[in-house]
């Protein structure tokens, strides 16, 4: 589970998602998920846009594997002067709401075959690069996460 040393270098945030999406678009068709993007410009910031990618496909695969008679994938980003917020909303199956305080914690999955390592690595690996990630679910109508990259500041990697 270790997500390795980060390799930092300045990039824009929404060419890393692109790239993540590109990976997860058969998938979604596949599963009936349409993938909706909004994505703003970012200021090139450090960060490791290989390692950041494969962290923001396990979110976004999870988020897939949640809408089992299809759906809709929303990602969006928000800049500002301080940070960029990107968001990640699906109208899957949600997740309870006692559970939401454990999420990112290893082995805690939701799915019947899931090892519960995923969403943690991507937490590791987005806590390297100095962001935030909360999470909003409601059962039965899906989830948002909304991952908060502060500009500004020296990753940890």
């Amino acid at each position: 589970a270790k997500s390795g040393a980060c390799r930092l270098e300045p990039n824009d945030l929404a060419q890393v998602v692109e790239a993540a999406v590109l990976l997860i678009e058969s998938m979604a068709k596949k599963q009936g998920v349409q993938v909706v993007k909004n994505l703003a410009p970012t200021p090139h910031f450090l960060i490791d846009p290989y390692i950041l990618q494969g962290g923001l496909y396990n979110l976004l695969t999870n988020a897939i594997e949640s809408m089992t008679n299809g759906g809709i994938l929303t990602i969006e980003s928000i800049v500002t002067t301080k940070e960029v917020e990107l968001l990640i909303r699906d109208t899957g199956s949600g997740i309870e709401e006692s559970l939401l305080p454990q999420i990112g914690q290893p082995f805690l999955s939701t799915k019947e075959k899931g090892t519960g390592l995923g969403v943690y690595i991507s937490k590791q690996i987005l806590e390297q690069h100095n962001a935030k990630m909360e999470w909003v679910s409601k059962k039965g109508t899906g989830t948002t996460i909304s991952i908060i990259f502060p500009l500004g500041e020296s990753p940890k990697g």
